[in-house]
């Protein structure tokens, strides 16, 4: 059976829904397809249940550090099951607000798997029914996935963020091997949360993108709060069994955990989706060109499967612009160095433009100490 419409969205992240919303508040027919869970990974799996667990861990060292202000409290203890119904809960409201205001604005829900047949035609692939869709425009928002290098992640004692975010209870330790956004927002969390955490990386800072300066006062943050930070070093062998997770590092250092977080990265998911019938060239992503139009002029891509952002942000303000680029507007790109860059560690890290080691020209820097602000000793 064939389905008409005038744009439709492959994945109901933020950049797919923010495309599907543009589309109908300009009067499109807009369908939305989603293969698993509407919001995609930041709302289920992603963003929104990390940042849940973040909040539980910012009050946890707030109420170790009350007896800083005066306050004297007993020992506190953390009932998971319950922080894990919270979280639960707020992705299950955001959720159903979402697919409420996605169904208000006339945006039809597709269920299902598409792939390409051809430059207009998608087949969607729900459980046993197969149904063709013919649309006039279409934006590609089919996110990304994490990579596993050269493990096999069981998501048991081996895990993705996905694994992670799905423990039952607070594992008494934990190795995290990448050091970037992911890996340190998590050795943050779960440090707070209790667990015994070692976290390494190959490069000689965490987070190589950002300022150097700001790493160094995050990683003593981390370490004084009990995280074990190994800076030039990679992990050689990693053994997951019953018992727990074995890793030798290049250092020879043998570490044993109960539970390792993979966070070296991550991949476009677009394999699935028969790029070459519709003749849409790719490489590590999706390539596009500065205003997300593909090789296709009719056929947008944004956010995560065009490699190179994985901000939530960023892919929503490409979803709103590449449907106004593909329907003729005035074009408009999102320009990179427009857009802030956060990192939701204790402390928070946060930026707009490039850092000092990214400027192709001698500059001026300057420096102002927090400490320096009253606001910060109150």
């Amino acid at each position: 059976m064939a389905l008409e419409c005038d744009l439709a969205v492959i994945g109901s992240g933020p950049g797919g829904c923010a495309a599907a919303l543009a589309g109908a508040r300009r009067g499109l027919k807009v369908k939305i397809i989603e293969k698993a869970a509407w919001g995609g990974v930041c709302l289920n799996v992603g963003c929104i249940p990390t940042k849940a667990f973040l909040t539980v861990a910012s009050a946890i060292r707030r109420i170790r550090r009350a007896g800083q202000l005066g306050i004297r409290i007993g020992d506190c203890s953390i009932d998971f099951a319950a922080v894990c119904a919270r979280t639960e809960k707020i992705v299950s409201t955001l959720s159903q607000g979402l697919t409420a205001l996605l169904r208000r604005e006339g945006i039809e829900l597709v269920t299902g798997e598409a792939h390409f047949d051809s430059p207009h035609r998608l087949v969607i692939q729900h459980e046993r029914n197969t149904d063709t869709l013919d649309a006039r425009w279409i934006v590609i928002a089919a996110g990304a996935r994490a990579v596993s290098g050269t493990w096999t992640l069981d998501e048991q004692r081996l895990l993705s963020y996905r694994g992670m975010l799905a423990q039952k209870q607070i594992p008494s330790s934990i190795l995290v091997i990448g050091g970037g956004v992911i890996g340190c927002e998590f050795a943050s969390l779960w440090s707070a949360l209790g667990a015994s955490v070692t976290l390494v990386e190959q490069q000689p800072q965490l987070l190589p993108d950002e300022d150097a300066d700001v790493v160094r006062w995050l990683t003593r943050h981390l370490q004084a709060d009990g995280v074990n930070v190994l800076t030039g070093a990679t992990v050689k062998d990693l053994t997951a069994t019953a018992a727990g997770v074995k890793a030798v590092l290049s250092t020879g250092s043998l570490v044993s955990v109960d539970r390792c977080l993979v966070a070296i990265g991550q991949q476009p998911s677009i394999e699935s989706l028969q790029l070459n019938r519709a003749g849409i060239r790719c490489c590590r992503g999706i390539t596009v060109d500065a205003f997300c139009r593909t090789s296709q002029a009719h056929i947008a891509a944004i956010g995560d499967c065009i490699e190179g952002h994985g901000l939530a942000h960023w892919a929503s303000a490409e979803g709103t612009r590449a449907v106004g680029n593909l329907l003729a507007d005035p074009l408009e790109s999102v320009d990179p160095l427009e857009v802030p860059h956060c990192v939701y560690t204790d402390p928070e890290i946060a930026r707009v433009g490039l850092v000092q080691s990214q400027a192709a020209e001698p500059i001026k820097v300057s420096r102002f100490s927090f400490a320096a602000l009253g606001k910060t000793l109150l």
